[in-house]
């Protein structure tokens, strides 16, 4: 859950539960408003993919977006929110070996990816 005031002094107010597979973990969370959030997790399935999930009611539940078409070998993310609103993601954008990070960025929040 995120705190009711969208500035510098957001704090954890609550845990939810993320929804999804038992491999989908690790979530990278960015507030999108002081209601809407996007989670992006890790997948440890044989997709291989980047997963989703999106909440509309400042975090107290939360639904699952999909899978995205963004590779991941099950390696760890990061997002972030930039300061004109688009969105900044850390990743290995491949399906085997960690050797490549890329950063991606999104100024639809979070429907489409720039290429890596």
């Amino acid at each position: 859950m995120l705190s009711s005031g969208f500035d510098a002094d957001l704090r954890l107010l609550d845990k939810a539960h993320m929804p999804g597979t038992a491999d989908s973990l690790q979530p990278a969370v960015v507030a999108l408003n002081a209601r809407r959030g996007l989670a992006m997790m890790r997948d440890a399935s044989h997709l291989q993919r980047i997963r989703a999930a999106t909440t509309d009611d400042a975090g107290n539940t939360w639904q699952m977006a999909g899978t995205t078409a963004i590779p991941n070998p099950n390696a760890a993310i990061a997002l972030l929110r930039l300061s004109d609103g688009s969105l900044l993601l850390a990743c290995n954008p491949q399906t085997a070996d960690r050797n490549r990070l890329a950063l991606l960025r999104s100024r639809d929040e979070g429907k489409s990816w720039s290429s890596p």
